[in-house]
């Protein structure tokens, strides 16, 4: 009798078992869950439970919903779609319908709720009888456990006036349903602070129901800052919380350096193969004593420059240190203008100052080199920097033999060309013949496989910075943050090339005047027209002041009227401001408008160069006969056909 009680109540135990091991669906092929079953909330909240529906059955069943057990005076209700249900249909899971998130349930909790924990049942009953039951427990406390918070891994940092402060903050979003959180700051005057999600300059963050958002806050002070430490007050305002975050910046000092002649001009003469000392002033115009200053220099190839003393032990604050270099400009070098740059540098600070150097070469000197060209034993290249001292033209952008090859093509093929200062000069070809990747040499982004190419002086492939500092790009496609304003994305341009947040702004306002777009200046740049883009990519060249120009396609796909206006307004940076442009089109009329010059690219090589009216008598010495007047689209035509090429590319 005993052996028999035992064996039921080992039956009992194993039937238990067996039932609470399966799921409370078992008795159907319905499931009903939700990510999360127990959540913290303050009273007021509202709640937001996705749910999920699993149906195992073969067919789709229509599935009833109900709530048991909600606290009283507690509201919520079962939405779809944006509308409040009673009832939902499942598709079978052998359909491939995951039935997720096809039903939320919406809560909200009383203002008066008391502290503790509350659960109610989330009922679904199909139509063959199939169930589930899903509890859920929400934990009512005074401020919600995990509530929102705005964190940064390192919220005090010091440095220098001349830091830029860079802080790696997170949004956290422990609600359940997604943020919407506006970002802003507050900073003294002359400081800036700029926001970065994903790399991207943004104002505002979206932040989904318990996630997390990296922002990138970086704060730069102004150039002048006293030394002290400085609070910036970091906000995150959702349309239920505003999320504070204190900074704390401590400014040790400022490191500056500056470097002028002592006439504190940045200009001076010399002759070519002699030695010109020069008196230059290197100034400590920070307020922290400077120790080790190094100088250094970078000129011409074949020029030599030396210091009376390379290295400036100890330079007070405020203090200047008089410095003797002679320089001599090599015994190749020509007349003209020369860059050369000057540095002083230590372990906190250091300044690149460029100097324009005027060489000056004798006609006894130049006499030999000529009849030495008439041997036929100096360069195409010289011969033509000869006939321009003679026409005393300046030469700012200078290729010599000037070749990429990709593979086995000939993309550019030694290229001799010389632009001069203040002129626009036209490069003209169809697609694939050269322009693109003469442009990418010019501005240091590929190597040249052979020749050289040179601007102010500059090695565009050993020395790419420098030349970056004094030219401009504007591509075909000019590309803008979308979501900011055209005022917002110059006065980010302005900030990345070193102004202040104020000069900036002042600059912007400057040349959104000049450009044509005042009135659309705080519109987001989503918003623009190509022409209104190509008119703001002006405005942002401009914005770091550039000797040299390099316009891509600037008039492609524009209205006739604004045609006009834009290149009115190219013919006036070189006419007005003096700048040089070299220009890459298709638009023949738009160049014959505004070049000087234009060079013909056919196949890798520059088949004409020169005024239009120059290439048009050029044809007729050769027995071509002009029927259009000589306009540049016959010129063009009959230089290609004449060199043997097919242009299905131009548009005439």
């Amino acid at each position: 009798m005993k052996m028999l009680k035992k064996l039921a109540a080992v039956s009992a135990a194993a039937m238990l078992m067996l039932l609470l091991a399966v799921p409370a669906l078992a008795a159907g092929k319905l499931e009903l869950s939700t990510k999360y079953t127990g959540i913290y909330a303050k009273p007021g909240d509202t709640l937001n439970f996705d749910l999920d529906f699993s149906n195992l059955s073969d067919s789709g069943q229509n599935v009833k919903l109900s709530a048991a057990g909600l606290p009283e005076h507690w509201i919520g209700y079962f939405e779809g779609s944006g509308k409040t249900i009673s009832s939902v249909y499942i598709r079978p899971a052998s359909s491939g319908d995951t039935g997720s998130r096809l039903v939320s349930y919406n809560l909200t909790i009383p203002d008066d709720a008391q502290k503790g924990d509350y659960s109610f049942t989330l009922k679904a009953a199909a139509q063959d009888g199939s169930r589930s039951d899903l509890q859920v427990t929400v934990s009512v406390t005074d401020e919600a456990a995990g509530s929102n918070v705005l964190e940064t891994t390192y919220p005090e940092q010091q440095g220098d006036s001349s830091k830029t402060f860079t802080f790696n903050s997170t949004i956290r979003n422990n609600s359940s349903s997604d943020q919407s959180y506006s970002l802003s700051a507050e900073v003294p005057a002359g400081w800036s602070v700029s926001f970065q999600a994903a790399s991207t300059a943004v104002s505002s963050v979206e932040v989904n129901g318990h996630g997390t958002q990296a922002v990138t806050i970086t704060v730069t002070p102004p150039a002048s800052v006293e030394a002290g430490t400085y609070t910036i007050p970091v906000r995150a305002t959702s349309s239920s919380q505003d999320l504070e975050q204190d900074l704390k910046i401590t400014i040790t000092g400022k490191y500056a350096l500056d470097i002028q002649t002592t006439d504190s001009r940045l200009s001076f003469d010399a002759n070519v193969g002699k030695s010109q000392t020069v008196a230059l002033n290197v100034i400590n115009s920070g307020n922290i004593d400077l120790q080790n200053v190094n100088l250094n220099s970078q000129a011409p190839s074949g020029w030599t420059v030396e210091f009376s003393e390379s290295t400036i032990d100890l330079l007070p604050a405020g203090q200047t240190k008089e410095v003797t270099v002679n320089v001599t400009p090599g015994k190749d070098a020509m007349s003209g203008d020369y860059a050369m740059k000057i540095s002083a540098k230590n372990s906190q600070t250091s300044i690149d100052q460029n100097f324009r150097v005027t060489v000056k070469t004798s006609t006894k000197r130049s006499l030999p080199q000529i009849r030495q060209a008439l041997k036929g034993d100096i360069s195409r290249s010289f011969i033509r920097r000869l006939k321009t001292m003679a026409d005393n033209k300046e030469i700012l952008i200078h290729t010599e033999d000037l070749t990429k090859i990709y593979g086995n093509i000939m993309a550019v093929d030694h290229l001799d060309l010389d632009i001069f200062r203040g002129e626009v000069f036209g490069l003209l070809g169809p697609n694939g013949a050269g322009k693109t990747t003469t442009t990418l040499m010019l501005l240091g982004l590929t190597d040249p496989t052979e020749g050289h190419a040179r601007i102010a002086g500059h090695d565009c492939t050993r020395n790419p910075l420098a030349v970056k500092k004094i030219v401009g790009y504007l591509p075909d496609n000019v590309g803008f943050y979308p979501d900011m304003t055209g005022r917002q994305n110059l006065v980010f341009s302005g900030m990345m090339n070193g102004l202040s947040k104020n000069d900036a702004e002042e600059l912007a306002s400057s040349l959104l005047e000049r450009v044509g777009i005042s009135l659309a200046a705080d519109r987001k740049t989503g918003t623009y027209s190509r022409g209104m883009k190509q008119r703001l990519g002006i405005a942002d060249v401009l914005m770091k002041d550039p000797q040299i120009i390099i316009m891509d396609e600037p008039t492609l796909g524009i209205d006739p009227h604004g045609m006009h206006e834009l290149t009115a307004l190219i013919k006036d940076l070189s006419v007005k401001d003096g700048r040089t442009i070299l220009i890459s089109s298709h638009e023949l009329y738009q160049v014959q408008e505004i070049c000087n010059r234009v060079g013909i690219f056919v196949d890798g090589k520059m088949i004409a160069c020169g005024k239009i009216s120059e290439l048009g008598e050029q044809l007729e010495r050769d027995g071509i006969r002009l029927t259009d007047g000589g306009s540049l689209d016959e010129i063009y035509q009959l230089y290609f056909e004449k060199a043997g090429g097919e242009d299905h590319e131009h548009d005439h």
